[in-house]
């Protein structure tokens, strides 16, 4: 798979301008020089982490409103009795 680094320009693997425009401009390719490698890589891996994390989070948290949600509303339906209640 072939990668395109937006901004870093032609003089990152020595491409004419022109030649740099067209790769940028097809978002299916992606490309990127050696030196660019690695620091693109890392801060892929990094966000996909991120995201997973965003994700394993918010599953949880949803499971704890629904219970909450499902608490609130069976103690809604119970009516309340009064312990002083006398009849007159």
């Amino acid at each position: 798979m072939l990668s395109v680094v937006s901004g870093a320009g032609a003089g990152c693997c020595a491409y004419l301008d022109t030649e740099y425009e067209i790769l940028s401009e097809r978002p299916e390719l992606y490309w990127f020089c050696k030196d660019c490698h690695a620091p693109v890589s890392t801060a892929v891996q990094t966000d996909k982490g991120i995201r997973e994390d965003v994700t394993f989070v918010w599953d949880k948290l949803s499971k704890k409103l629904e219970t909450i949600d499902e608490t609130a509303d069976k103690r809604r339906q119970i009516k309340p009795i009064s312990r002083h209640w006398r009849e007159t």
